[in-house]
């Protein structure tokens, strides 16, 4: 019986060491968890934060991708032929953004090609790649038709700007040239000034000199040829002496045949002769080739396109600016109805000679080699001059920017691809 009881005893005794055996080695399973898992925690925060830090690195190289084709298309004009819709750039490799990131670009045309239509928006899709992470990013972007710079300005002068004789250039904005602006022996120019040289003499606004790059000009072989397919030519030897004198050329007025022009676009050609423009009113785009150079503007004059954004004069050759914006063109003074059934100004129309006109030009004014300024006068619009600009009686000039913002035919820069604003987004590869 003492045995049975003993070994009873020794039973509990044992059992008492098992379950602190069991309670011990389950904290330890539980610690060896809890490390396990805090590890395993450590690791997956580590893998977060290295591919939270890649797909920072591929969203920044996306949008590199992006600034990069809008770069190459403005460095290259052919980039619509140099490219192709829906193929990587480059193709079957990666530009380096950094250590840890590449990227390439898209360009993505509507209809599939990109060659077809320079009125064609374009999407552009640059892909980034850093580690395990890709970010695409898109922007779309429309073609805007802007102007040659040379239009940006009130007056542009591929030569020379020289103000002299005392007088002065007043602009409500700027007057520019690919060379040097001298106004020192004159009064100099009351607005800013803007020169690819240097600039002497009063300048009232802004002084820009040796500014690159010079401002574009038209080309010489490209610039009359829309205006030579859709004009109606006067043939010189129908103008007596050259001189058009006290005449009205507008879409139905052309008192030198008997074919108008629905815009207004009438072309002479000169043979080197100088032709003389006196006491008129002109409702269009009057063409000039071959101009001599003693060739000019005199009296009272009245000038404005028929189409809004067209050219008003254009010469091949020199032009004189010798009429007087303190005359204003009178009907009676010139025994001449200047605003007859079919050309109203300012809505009006009369059979009468009771009416005057102010002395000005209204529009684009276009001269191939000098522009010379002897009588004071008014100009509204803008002038682009080829050879050298010389102002000897004071000038004053209005700008008008519709001609750069709508350029008419033979004065565009070409299209230029600009952003469609809230178009920047981030898409799946």
């Amino acid at each position: 019986m003492m045995f049975f009881r003993r070994k009873l005893q020794r039973m509990k005794r044992n059992n008492r060491r098992g379950g602190v055996y069991i309670a011990v080695l389950g904290v330890a399973m539980i610690v060896a968890t809890i490390a396990m898992t805090s590890m395993q925690m450590a690791r997956l925060e580590i893998r977060a934060g290295v591919a939270s830090e890649e797909m920072v690195h591929a969203q920044l190289a996306a949008q590199s991708a992006v600034e990069f084709a809008l770069a190459r298309m403005e460095f290259y004009p052919d980039w619509r032929t140099r490219y192709f819709h829906g193929v990587e750039e480059p193709n079957g490799s990666w530009l380096i953004l950094d250590s840890r990131a590449q990227y390439k670009f898209v360009l993505l045309d509507k209809d599939g090609d990109l060659a077809d239509d320079e009125a064609d928006g374009v999407t552009v899709r640059g892909v980034g790649v850093a580690g395990q992470s890709t970010s695409v990013a898109t922007v779309s972007l429309v073609p805007d038709d802007a102007g040659l710079d040379s239009l940006a300005v009130s007056l542009h002068s591929q030569g020379n700007l020289l103000i002299s004789m005392s007088a002065s250039i007043t602009t409500d904005q700027t007057v520019s040239s690919n060379l040097d602006i001298d106004g020192s022996g004159g009064a100099g120019v009351t607005g800013d000034a803007w020169a690819a040289g240097s600039i002497y003499g009063t300048v009232s606004g802004a002084r820009d000199k040796f500014q690159s790059p010079p401002r574009a000009m038209p080309s010489d072989d490209t610039v009359f040829d829309y205006y030579l397919a859709n004009g109606t030519v006067i043939e010189a030897d129908s103008i007596a002496g050259l001189r058009i004198d006290k005449q009205l050329l507008s879409p139905s007025s052309n008192p030198f045949g008997t074919s108008t022009n629905p815009m207004g676009i009438y072309v002479i050609d000169c043979e080197s002769d100088n032709i003389v423009i006196l006491d008129s009113r002109i409702v269009g785009t009057l063409v000039l080739l071959d101009a001599g150079p003693e060739s000019r503007i005199e009296g009272s004059i009245h000038g404005e396109p028929a189409v809004a954004n067209y050219p008003v004069l254009m010469v091949q050759g020199d032009m004189k600016m010798e009429w007087d914006a303190n005359t204003p063109l009178t009907e009676s003074d010139n025994n001449m109805n200047f605003n007859p059934t079919g050309t109203p100004y300012l809505d009006v129309e009369d059979a009468d000679q009771l009416d005057q006109y102010p002395g000005v030009i209204n529009g684009l004014i276009y001269v191939s080699d000098d522009l010379t300024v002897t009588n004071p006068c008014n100009l509204n619009g803008t002038v682009v001059v080829g050879g050298v600009c010389n102002v000897a009686a004071d000038l004053t000039l209005t700008y008008d920017s519709s001609f750069y913002n709508t350029p008419p035919p033979g004065f565009s820069a070409g299209p230029v691809m600009q952003i469609v604003p809230s178009t920047w987004q981030r898409v799946a590869y």
